[in-house]
């Protein structure tokens, strides 16, 4: 009787959460943390076909957005270089500008500026690379785009994402004072909005306010390290989870990419070295089953690792 009851709340707990998740993605269908969220409850569901769809369309979002990431990395270390060699800091300068081309290996401006380290940084309108940064941005009518974010802004209040829509326009337009406005109001709403923060100091940078530039670049480095870890992070989650339905599916080594997928994201995923080493112990494979046991054990105390552990000694022993 009473697992009849808790069943039957647990199933009402689940209805509920699935409600939610359609709605918020019914709002938004590029929200990769609800997709995610929603296949795993409908794994519960026996739902598979279900869950890997979510999985699969929560996996290129993130693998679509992470590229922009990348480039506000890069503009970012460019622009911070570009401060140190006017305030005569090359090796600061080199530094930056060697991340700069790590986070983006097409970076002309950052090759050109590293060979020309002992000269006068290039002045701004010789920077191409703000064109790859707001690339998005570049191809639409700027000056009707900004018309309808204001009547957005008015109607609806303050905007996150219509501010700063606005001062990148308003930047590109060319009115420099009205963007770092825009851009100072989307940075009140979030004080997490990265993009913000570099598109300020970039402003400055072109003002000669090498002070203000260079504290507004250093917070947006620091913000962008942090959601790049979120990144890797989440990412790792997504393919361990799709690499679980898959493992339920009996689909062993597509299983296995996936895994190994999420633990070059994040080589401490327990979950996926744990799922990992049981399929190698399905495919016979003992010798990786074991590395990736003691890797579990070795990171965390992991129950379900050292149990598989003891299991595989009592067997060789």
């Amino acid at each position: 009787m009473y697992r009849f009851i808790i069943k039957k709340i647990k199933h009402r707990l689940v209805s509920s959460l699935l409600k939610t998740l359609n709605n918020k993605l019914h709002n938004n269908p590029l929200d990769s943390d609800a997709l995610n969220n929603r296949a795993i409850l409908n794994i519960g569901q026996d739902t598979l076909e279900q869950s890997l769809e979510d999985m699969n369309n929560a996996i290129e979002i993130n693998a679509r957005h992470h590229p922009l990431l990348h480039y506000a990395c890069s503009a970012a270390h460019l622009f911070r270089g570009y401060i140190y060699t006017q305030l005569d800091k090359i090796d600061l300068a080199k530094k930056d500008l060697k991340e700069s081309i790590f986070q983006d290996h097409e970076n002309g401006d950052a090759k050109s500026a590293l060979k020309l380290i002992s000269k006068p940084t290039p002045p701004i309108k010789k920077i191409k690379y703000i064109n790859k940064l707001f690339s998005e941005y570049i191809k639409k009518n700027h000056q009707k785009r900004i018309k309808v974010l204001e009547n957005l802004c008015t109607s609806e209040g303050i905007n996150k994402a219509a501010t700063y829509d606005l001062s990148v326009y308003y930047f590109l337009s060319g009115d420099n004072a009205k963007s770092l406005l825009y851009a100072k109001q989307s940075l009140n709403i979030d004080p997490n909005n990265d993009e913000a923060c570099l598109l300020i100091g970039i402003i400055y940078f072109q003002q000669g306010d090498n002070e203000n530039a260079l504290s507004y670049i250093d917070q947006a480095i620091s913000l962008f390290k942090n959601h790049h870890h979120d990144y890797h992070i989440n990412s790792s989650v997504q393919y361990y989870n799709r690499g679980f339905i898959y493992y339920n599916m009996n689909e062993l080594d597509i299983a296995c990419n996936d895994l190994t997928k999420s633990l070059e994201l994040h080589n401490k995923n327990i979950d996926s070295l744990v799922l990992r080493a049981k399929i190698y112990l399905k495919k016979g494979l003992e010798r990786e089953a074991i590395s990736d046991l003691q890797m579990a054990s070795k990171y965390e105390n992991n129950i379900e690792a050292k149990r598989l552990l003891k299991k595989l000694n009592s067997a060789t022993s």
